[in-house]
Parts: structure tokens; sequence; C-alpha cells
């Protein structure tokens, strides 16, 4: 009984003594640019009228032109303030995703620029249209 044990034993020891052969690791340089996949297709192709503008921004535009906000128009009276809009976010509500834009200028309070928010606007993603954000929380189609 002894023997087998003793022998089972050192096998035992003998193996999990050996060092497994070491092989240096093999580099190879792949192509990244193949294991890419394919470009989504492009479904439509933008309608831009205005270079470097889009849909959005020819909209907004119009809406500045033409807009009945009072900060709005008085900042367009005066030369030397320029309007502008930023991108914020997109919101869904309703099943409908808008584009969330904050109309508004750079105003300098004597501590710094600052920008100085006039409106903010929602694009309606889908139907393109531009709908005013009012303060009980609601939007208004803006329609000129």
């Amino acid at each position: 009984m002894k023997t087998p044990v003793l022998f089972t034993v050192l096998l035992l020891m003998f193996m999990g003594c050996r060092q497994a052969e070491k092989k240096p690791a093999k580099i190879t340089k792949a192509d990244t640019l193949l294991s890419l996949s394919k470009p989504a297709t492009v479904i439509s192709k933008p309608d831009d009228s205005l270079t470097g503008y889009n849909w959005r921004d020819s909209l907004i535009v119009d809406y500045i032109k033409h807009s009945d906000n009072d900060l709005i128009k008085s900042s367009l009276s005066d030369t030397s303030v320029h309007e502008e809009w930023v991108f914020d976010r997109t919101e869904k509500r309703d099943a409908i995703t808008y584009f969330v834009y904050n109309v508004g200028h750079d105003h300098n309070n004597g501590d710094g620029v600052v920008y100085a928010s006039d409106s903010w606007v929602y694009i309606d993603s889908l139907n393109r249209k531009l709908y005013e954000y009012q303060s009980d929380e609601h939007l208004k189609e803006w329609k000129h």
C-alpha cells in the first residue's frame, strides 16, 4: 500500500514542479481598417440651401429674423449684439424627438463675458417645425 501512495505522491510532485515550456508571443500586425464594418448607407441627402448651414440652422436664422420675442428684437436693433444659438440636447416628448437650442448672445457684465439667453427653441426632427418654449412649460409652434 505504501508503494502506490509513494509513487503517486512523487508523480504529483514531479508534475507540479515541472515548468511549462515558454514560447515567445507572436505579434501580428492587423490592418484595423479592414476589420471595421462598412459605413451605414445614407438614407436621404440633406436639402441644405446655405453653405455651412443645415436645415435646423436655416430655421433658427429665419426665427431670429422674424421673431416676436422682445429680447431677440432688441438685440437685433443693437448692432453690437450678435444673436447666436447653441445646441443643448435632444429631448423626447410625446413620441416626438426635438432638437433643443438656446438662442442668445454674449454679454459683458463687467466681470467678464457671459452668454445671455433670449429664448429656448425646440425643433421637431421629423416635421421640421420650430416651437418656442413658453414660461408655463409648454411648446408653442412658431409661424411667421
